[in-house]
């Protein structure tokens, strides 16, 4: 019986422009038998879409963490976490001075996001976690949001 395929986004931010990424990207999907695509962003960054076995989209996504020769690639899941946090942190109108805090993890193709927010003194406090997809880590990030938003988090960041 054949493996079910599995698709799975990722982004690379660092030094991934100019270096021949996409090309050598391409180039080992082919190899691996994986279909998708690849292009620049506006960012900097390179995006990514796999779509194939298990097995070769997972050793895809792990060529990508490294890159072709002079790239020089950040942490892909780190990229992931970080845009939910941002998310979040903005759906809330937080800055770094309020008291929200939110870590995001990746396991695979699901990110769960854990989020916090309190009185500076700790004596009340709200939060929540939700696993969702790692390919769409900003609708992850609003969803926590909203979640903390329906446990009254606004009532509560008013008081600092």
């Amino acid at each position: 019986m054949a493996e079910s395929p599995v698709r799975r986004r990722v982004r690379a931010t660092g030094r991934v422009q100019g270096v021949f990424f996409r090309d050598s990207t391409r180039r080992e999907a082919q190899r691996r038998g994986v279909a998708g695509w690849v292009r620049n962003c506006a960012d900097g960054s390179v995006e990514a879409v796999f779509e194939g076995t298990p097995d070769a989209v997972a050793a895809l996504v792990d060529y990508t963490r490294a890159g072709p020769g002079h790239a020089e690639v950040s942490d892909l899941d780190a990229t992931v976490c970080v845009v939910a946090e941002r998310a979040l942190t903005a759906a809330l109108d937080a800055t770094c001075h309020t008291p929200v805090a939110a870590l995001g993890t990746v396991d695979g193709d699901a990110l769960t996001l854990r989020a916090f927010a309190s009185l500076p003194d700790g004596s009340e406090w709200v939060r929540d976690e939700l696993t969702g997809a790692a390919a769409d880590p900003e609708a992850v990030g609003r969803a926590v949001a909203e979640r903390l938003r329906s446990m009254g988090v606004a009532a509560l960041l008013a008081r600092v």
